[in-house]
Parts: structure tokens; C-alpha cells; sequence
């Protein structure tokens, strides 16, 4: 399925979860089950994960600080109020820096919108675009949203 990456204030790719190994679905099996907290094995993250939906927002945590967050949208009638939410997360912190920077809206109706909230390292940062895609498919396995990539 492809799913539309966003990084609030960088990038945009689409990704493609059927590339995703079944051996790296079944390590992060556990996000399947919807609201979550769990450490994710081999990594410096913890993972918050709430489900409500069509939507799921989750939390990538380091030393029990917000590394970033992530809005996820598995379906059209979700776009709306994820966008929402985000734009809300996004007006607080421009009153903070003065900087006036809208979300971009994505193109597909099925997307990770990506938040950065304290630095990391580069390869932490590398790790967590990967680990956010296997927790977007694997919450969308919970969901039993099945969709054949286009």
C-alpha cells in the first residue's frame, strides 16, 4: 500500500508497505493491538501509540523525551481531523517561533504527517523514518485496513 510520508518543515516521499519484511511485521506485531506504550527492541525508542478510528497518533520517545510525533491517517473520512489536530500542534509552536509555516496537505488519503519536537541524533533520525513506517502498517494491520497498493 502506498502511504504518503510527511516531515513538518522537510520532506515528502511515498513509501510502499508492501516492501516491509515479514520479519520486521512480526517484530512490531505488538503496535497491532491499537493504544500502546512499548520499547521498541534494538532501538533507543519508546513508543506511545492511541488508536481512534481511522486515525492513530503516536509518540517516539528517547530517554523519556519527545523525539518527534506522528499523525496517521489509514483512510479519506480520517484526513480531515488529522489534518486538524496537526494544524493545532503547529499553531502553538508558531507562536513560539514566529515562523507562520502551514502543514502541507497530503496528497494521499493515507499518510504519516511527522513532527520533530527535540533534536536527535542523525542516526536516531535515520532509525525513526524507518520505525515509523513499520508502526503506521502495523496499526493498519490492527485496524484490518488491507488496501492493494495502486
Amino acid at each position: 500500500m502506498k502511504v504518503e510520508h510527511l516531515t513538518y518543515r522537510g520532506s515528502s516521499v511515498t513509501r510502499d508497505t508492501d516492501e516491509i519484511l515479514p520479519e520486521t511485521i512480526e517484530h512490531f506485531k505488538a503496535f497491532q493491538t491499537g493504544s500502546v506504550t512499548a520499547q521498541i527492541e534494538k532501538t533507543n525508542f519508546v513508543c506511545k501509540v492511541t488508536v481512534s478510528d481511522n486515525i492513530a497518533f503516536f509518540d517516539l520517545l528517547i530517554d523519556n523525551k519527545i523525539f518527534c510525533t506522528n499523525f496517521c491517517c489509514f483512510a479519506k473520512e480520517g484526513k480531515e481531523p488529522v489534518m486538524l489536530y496537526l494544524r493545532d500542534l503547529v499553531s502553538g509552536m508558531n507562536k513560539i517561533d514566529g515562523v507562520n509555516l502551514m502543514p502541507t496537505t497530503p496528497s494521499l488519503d493515507h499518510f504519516i504527517y511527522t513532527i520533530i519536537i527535540s533534536p536527535a541524533s542523525l542516526h536516531d533520525s535515520m532509525i525513526a523514518g524507518e520505525i515509523e513506517l513499520y508502526i503506521y502498517d502495523a496499526i493498519r494491520r490492527g485496524l484490518g485496513i488491507y488496501l492493494v497498493s495502486n
